[in-house]
């Protein structure tokens, strides 16, 4: 999710005229906190999400727990719509979108 954040909010760490570089963390911080509560308001209508995210919390490092997290990385890839955007390497490659 940090990742699709960075993607469409990257100013490059440019500071704005007039600001300091206190203004530009609590700017960060306060864009940050409201694209996630947005993301997470869209994401919690999507079962597969919220089944998956209990599932890597419940069993973690277990064969279940993985599971869920490649399930969760489909659905965050699918929503997100990595593939369009995302280098076909690194994350891509270990978590490649579940093909219908």
């Amino acid at each position: 999710m940090a990742a699709t954040f960075r993607y469409h909010h990257d100013d490059g760490g440019q500071l704005r005229l007039d600001e300091d570089p206190e203004h530009q963390r609590l700017r960060y911080l306060r864009t940050w906190t409201n694209w996630l509560n947005k993301q997470l308001e869209e994401l919690v209508h999507y079962p597969q999400f919220v089944r998956s995210t209990v599932e890597c919390i419940v069993f973690p490092n277990t064969v279940m727990g993985y599971m869920a997290e490649n399930r969760l990385c489909d659905v965050l890839l699918t929503h997100f719509s990595a593939g369009d955007w995302m280098f076909q390497v690194g994350y891509l490659r270990t978590y490649p979108p579940a093909r219908a």
